[in-house]
């Protein structure tokens, strides 16, 4: 299976790739997922409280899921 990281005005950590790579995983047996793309994104307006989104395309077979995440701080 192939995961694509992006990141944008963000440093993404080591952890933070193994637990992603270790769920993705575990999703790609249970729906059978071929391929996933993790992006990361910081915002830099002082206006939005949450400034780190992440967002996950996988792709399956016969299926796209997607997910979007936001919050203050992703440590």
């Amino acid at each position: 299976m192939d995961i694509a990281f992006r990141a944008r005005n963000i440093d993404i950590p080591e952890t933070v790739r193994g637990t992603v790579r270790d769920e993705v995983t575990r999703l790609a047996g249970r729906f059978g997922i071929e391929r996933a793309e993790v992006c990361f994104s910081g915002e830099r307006n002082p206006r939005n409280p949450d400034r780190q989104r992440c967002a996950i395309t996988l792709w399956g077979p016969q299926r796209i899921l997607r997910a979007e995440a936001a919050a203050a701080d992703a440590g």
